[in-house]
């Protein structure tokens, strides 16, 4: 039965699905970018632009999740968990999903044709953390799981820290082109940024366990 029960009752199910539904995009997307990436130097100009019209159609994929999301939470009166922090959750992957994109924007953009090595090291770290983001989704309620996930999310930006400062004292060290400095400067400052945004997904997985465990 429909109507006033439909708002009232608690609609469980329908979050968590959600809430998973995103994180499986989130991680197609980062999958997507990772091979982008890992083969970028192996590709052709016509296949780059197809990896990025790939992850630009997942980007926006995500936006119509997100939206759905923010638009449920309107109209729910009890969530499964607070709903500032299905906001937050929701909000969170997002943000990682965009920073994906404007990394391979920024690539065609700058006619990027030669991948520095380090670049494959933080496509991989942002498909390791959308794994375990996505697999925290799935087990939103198992929450020595998600302490387990918090961790490497945590350890894992620090680890892409010390890339990013090694990546760009290593280019003014080696006296590239003033031109290539600036460019991989703000392409590593994007999946930097997508990294940082993986560890707040994680603080938020802790606020849940704190409330909920």
């Amino acid at each position: 039965m429909g109507g006033i029960l439909d708002f009232l009752l608690p609609r469980e199910t329908k979050f968590i699905k959600m809430l998973v539904a995103q994180s499986d995009i989130l991680l197609q997307g980062a999958d997507e970018f990772n091979t982008l990436i890992s083969n970028f130097n192996n590709f052709k100009e016509y296949e780059i632009i197809e990896r990025r019209n790939i992850i630009r159609a997942i980007e926006h994929k995500g936006d119509v999740i997100t939206r759905k999301i923010i638009d449920s939470l309107h109209e729910t009166f009890i969530t499964p968990i607070d709903r500032e922090d299905i906001f937050a959750l929701t909000q969170g992957m997002d943000d990682i999903l965009d920073f994906i994109h404007e990394t391979t924007t920024k690539i065609l953009i700058y006619k990027v044709t030669k991948m520095p090595k380090p670049m494959s090291e933080f496509s991989q770290k942002i498909l390791k953390c959308c794994t375990i983001i996505k697999n925290s989704m799935h087990h939103l309620k198992k929450y020595d799981e998600i302490k387990a996930a918090i961790g490497e999310l945590h350890n894992i930006e620090v680890e892409a820290d010390r890339l990013f400062f090694k990546c760009v004292g290593e280019m003014f060290e080696n006296n590239h082109n003033p031109k290539d400095i600036l460019k991989f400067k703000e392409i590593y400052e994007s999946v930097e940024e997508a990294i940082n945004m993986c560890k707040k997904v994680g603080a938020i997985l802790g606020k849940i366990v704190v409330k909920h465990g």
